[in-house]
């Protein structure tokens, strides 16, 4: 995916760009205090959502199935994917909300405590999930109430690694964690002790904060359709426009011995 060279190219081009147009420079109005992903360019596998039964990203955005799109968007880490070792799809459900928890903004999640996702599946990954949430929709319904983090977790990193701000010479401890269970931005409550904590944790019910809110994530089925993997990228937010090519577009790229569009077109009767 990452690794095509077209993918790499257009990648480099989006590097220039930013520099050379957008005036973008290290040291200027670009923060490098320890550097920048580099850009990367990939398109999500539309043949593999067809089977899959979940629409593509620009589908659910309001574009028609065959539009040429293209979504910008940001990322703040690449990090480690995820391998699931089972095919229930209730457990890989909890295994993404677990990693969407312990990805968050900035070093701990010490910022918002919510952020916008892009989360990357491999299709058998997808064709699980599939048995369960029948589309991408119902899957982020089910992270949205089940990716909760520990309230004291959140609370331990906005207090002591606040950015910007130093919150121990305001406030103790405490009056921060109870000021953290009234903030509305927080949506703290009492809820069931995560899966993945209950090794951990004796309480049945804990105070635990959502890191997600609905419509701010973008699920992508994308990579190596031989492999069983979810990768979860916190960042900003992302826009979606249609790029329009030449009517002679066909007649354009054949001397460069490119297939005409008609070739890549999606038949709308699989979706």
């Amino acid at each position: 995916m990452i690794s095509e060279q077209k993918n790499k190219q257009l990648g480099r081009f989006m590097d220039l760009m930013m520099l050379n147009l957008g005036g973008y420079y290290v040291k200027e109005n670009r923060m490098g205090t320890y550097g920048y992903l580099t850009p990367f360019v990939f398109a999500e596998d539309g043949e593999a959502c067809q089977r899959v039964g979940w629409m593509p990203y620009h589908v659910s955005q309001g574009y028609a199935l065959n539009a040429n799109t293209v979504t910008a968007a940001s990322a703040l880490a690449w990090g480690n994917n995820v391998t699931p070792a089972t095919d229930d799809p209730e457990q890989i459900m909890q295994l993404m909300a677990f990693d969407i928890t312990e990805k968050q903004q900035n070093g701990l999640g010490n910022t918002n405590p919510q952020v916008y996702r892009t989360v990357l599946i491999t299709e058998p990954v997808a064709d699980d999930l599939a048995g369960t949430y029948t589309d991408k929709d119902e899957l982020e319904d089910a992270l949205v109430a089940t990716a909760r983090r520990p309230l004291y977790m959140r609370a331990y990193a906005n207090y002591w690694a606040n950015t910007g701000s130093v919150q121990s010479e305001k406030y103790t401890f405490e009056e921060y964690y109870r000021q953290l269970i009234c903030s509305e931005e927080e949506q703290a409550a009492e809820t069931k002790t995560p899966d993945w904590l209950k090794g951990v944790v004796r309480q049945q019910q804990i105070w635990t904060i959502a890191t997600m809110n609905k419509g701010e994530t973008a699920f992508l089925i994308a990579g190596d359709s031989a492999r069983n993997k979810f990768m979860v990228l916190p960042g900003g937010g992302y826009v979606t426009i249609e790029i329009r090519l030449p009517e002679d577009w066909d007649a354009l790229i054949a001397p460069m011995g490119y297939e005409p569009l008609s070739h890549f077109l999606l038949d709308a009767a699989e979706q």
